[in-house]
């Protein structure tokens, strides 16, 4: 989960504010076949009703941090050289109710870059479920959050993605292959909707945004390194600014979106360096590479 080769696991724990038994970290100790529980260690024992993890180095200090979605108030853990902290509230991100003390619920919370500016802004799918209702029957929309110098900003209202069905998975890839990153999110089937005669269907919401210049590396793996990459990173480094990404198995809410990892140039048209942690312990250092998609093979580089 920090900066080594090796994969640790987050665990989230649904209906753990009733249960009491709060989500999990578990540290890998390869080359030892073993798993520790560092759960207490790092802060990560929130009792929740855990629905999904986005990760997305947010805060651009080179590691991983996680937005936690849940019934009520979400959690933004931002990775302190190790150590997780509930940053939410102080960057206005916890999304806890609907309007006066009714919990909203949400389900994918998941950063991506929408201006291709160089930061990373935040999309969450939202909806209730269907055993709230009638006490969440109000509009429960979809979120989305601008980065701006280092701070969020609700644009909800005006993005086109305050929709009011009952959202859950989400994925993040450009589908019409324009340059941009669209938005494809999950319907699941209401009562009340139904009642009201609205289309309950998959939404697709398409960026149009003009994007500025863009990298986006796809990582192909071979021998030791699985051909997906899953668990392999990248970190771009520019302008005297620096983001990890990495490549994982699923973000948000039972959702797999794009493998590419992309950043964000705003108006360069070099990258300054990237440099590549395959999960196999090496890694591959690349320079000035131009705006653009670039396929790197482990047995190539």
């Amino acid at each position: 989960m920090i900066k080594t080769a090796t994969l640790d696991l987050l665990l989230l724990n649904d209906f753990g504010e009733w249960t009491k038994k709060g989500n999990k970290f578990y540290r890998n100790n390869y080359p030892e076949k073993k798993f520790t529980d560092a759960t207490n260690q790092i802060g990560f024992d929130k009792k929740m009703y855990g629905m999904g993890i986005g990760q997305g180095d947010f805060d651009m200090d080179g590691d991983l941090d996680y937005y936690i979605t849940n019934i009520g108030q979400n959690s933004l853990y931002e990775n302190q050289e190790g150590i997780l902290k509930d940053v939410a509230e102080n960057n206005g991100l916890t999304s806890t109710f609907v309007r006066d003390s009714i919990r909203g619920t949400s389900w994918s919370g998941l950063f991506f870059d929408l201006e291709f500016d160089g930061d990373l802004d935040l999309y969450i799918s939202k909806g209730n479920v269907a055993v709230l209702v009638p006490k969440t029957i109000i509009n429960d929309p979809n979120k989305l959050f601008i980065n701006e110098n280092d701070s969020f900003k609700d644009v909800t209202d005006s993005s086109g993605l305050n929709d009011v069905l009952s959202h859950r998975g989400a994925a993040i890839f450009d589908f019409d292959r324009d340059g941009d990153l669209d938005i494809v999110s999950s319907v699941v089937k209401m009562p009340w909707a139904a009642f009201a005669r609205k289309e309950q269907k998959l939404k697709l919401f398409q960026n149009n945004v003009k994007p500025n210049n863009w990298i986006a590396i796809k990582l192909v793996g071979s021998g030791t390194v699985n051909k997906s990459c899953i668990g392999c990173k990248v970190l771009f480094e520019h302008n005297g600014r620096k983001m990890m990404r990495e490549v994982d198995g699923g973000s948000g809410q039972a959702s797999q979106g794009t493998k590419l990892l992309y950043f964000g140039l705003n108006k360069s048209k070099k990258l300054d360096k990237a440099t590549i942690f395959w999960t196999d312990g090496t890694q591959t250092e690349l320079k000035k590479l131009r705006k653009g998609v670039f396929l790197c093979k482990k047995n190539d580089l």
